[in-house]
C-alpha cells in the first residue's frame, strides 16, 4: 500500500490512513494515535477496540477433529462472530462441545435447522494475557510434578485427574493466541516469538498428559526413570524461571543443561528393559522446552 505526501502551510507534511482500517478502529477526528519511530518506518497505532469481525463456514460432511480445528482456527485467529451451516445433528453436537468447552466468552446464540451463530458476548480483556500465561505454566509445573508422586505411589486415580488437566492448557492457550493474533503486543516485534513460546507449552502440556496415560497402565517401572523425570521437571523450571528473569549467562546454563541431559538419555534408554517408552516422552518433553530457547531469546533481547 503506497501513499502520498501532502503538504500543508509549506511545513506539514501529511499522509491519508487506510479507510478499510479507519473503520476497523473507529478512527474519529480528532483522535489522538500513537506514532512510534523504527528508523526509516513509522508505526501508527490506535488502543481503539477491533470493530466486529465475521467468518461463515460450513462444516458439512467434517469429521470431529476437523471440526474442532476449524472452529479453533477461527477463534485463534481473531474473530468474534461465526456462522455455521451443518448437515447432520452429530456435526452440530461437536461444533458445541467445541464452543462451549474450548471457546473463553462465547455462546451459541443462534440455531436453525442447519445453521447455528456463535458470537463472544463476555469479554476477557488483552490486560489477562500476562496472568493467563503464567496460570498455563503452573498448570504444567503441577502435571509434572504430581504425575512424578502419582506413578511412585501407583495411583491410577491420581493420574487420571492429572491427564484432564490439559484441557485447560489447551483453553488458555488458545485464549493468548487469540489475543495475540487479534491484538498483538505494544512491541509488535515480540508477538511472533510469544505466539511459538505459547504453542510450544501447549505441546509440553500435550506431552505430559500422553505421559500420565502411559503410567496409569501400571508397567513396571524402573526407579532411574523417577531419577530423570525429576531431572526433566526441574529443566523446565528453568525456562520458567527463565522467561521471567532473563539472563544471558542462565541461557548458556541453559544450553549446557540440556546436553548432560541428552547423554543421560542415551545411556539409560540403553540400559533399561521395560522403560523405553517412559524415557521417550521424557525426551520429547525435554526436547521441546530446549527448542523455546531462540523464541525466548528473540522476546527478550
Amino acid at each position: 500500500m503506497k501513499r502520498k505526501v501532502i503538504q500543508l502551510a509549506g511545513k506539514t507534511h501529511v499522509i491519508s490512513l487506510p479507510s478499510v482500517w479507519v473503520k476497523q478502529y473507529h478512527i474519529k477526528k480528532g483522535q489522538e494515535l500513537d506514532i512510534e519511530e523504527k528508523g526509516r518506518s513509522l508505526l501508527v497505532s490506535s488502543q481503539g477496540e477491533v470493530g466486529e469481525t465475521t467468518k461463515n463456514l460450513d462444516i458439512s460432511g467434517f469429521s470431529r477433529a476437523l471440526i474442532r480445528r476449524c472452529l479453533g482456527a477461527l477463534y485463534k485467529v481473531g474473530f468474534d462472530r461465526f456462522e455455521v451451516r451443518f448437515s447432520h445433528p452429530q456435526e452440530f453436537a461437536h461444533a458445541q462441545e467445541v464452543v462451549y468447552g474450548e471457546f473463553l466468552g462465547f455462546e451459541i446464540i443462534n440455531q436453525e435447522k442447519n445453521s447455528f451463530s456463535v458470537r463472544q458476548l463476555s469479554h476477557v480483556g488483552a490486560e489477562e494475557l500476562d496472568v493467563v500465561l503464567r496460570r498455563i505454566f503452573r498448570i504444567i509445573q503441577g502435571m509434572a510434578n504430581d504425575s512424578l508422586e502419582a506413578i511412585k505411589k501407583n495411583d491410577a486415580q491420581w493420574l487420571a485427574s492429572i491427564v484432564l488437566r490439559d484441557l485447560s492448557i489447551n483453553k488458555l492457550a488458545d485464549f493468548c493466541r487469540r489475543v495475540l493474533n487479534k491484538q498483538g503486543l505494544p512491541a509488535q516485534e515480540k508477538v511472533a516469538p510469544l505466539y511459538f513460546i505459547v504453542e510450544t507449552l501447549e505441546k509440553i502440556g500435550d506431552v505430559y498428559r500422553d505421559f500420565s496415560k502411559l503410567s496409569s497402565e501400571k508397567i513396571p517401572l524402573e526407579k532411574n526413570i523417577f531419577l530423570f523425570q525429576q531431572k526433566i521437571n526441574q529443566f523446565f523450571n528453568h525456562f520458567y524461571e527463565l522467561f521471567y528473569t532473563f539472563s544471558l549467562p542462565s541461557v548458556d546454563q541453559f544450553l549446557t543443561e540440556k546436553k548432560q541431559l541428552e547423554k543421560e538419555f542415551a545411556l539409560l534408554f540403553k540400559k533399561s528393559k521395560t522403560g523405553h517408552a517412559y524415557y521417550l516422552h521424557l525426551y520429547t518433553i525435554l526436547c521441546l522446552t530446549y527448542d523455546l530457547n531462540g523464541a525466548l531469546m528473540a522476546y527478550h533481547l
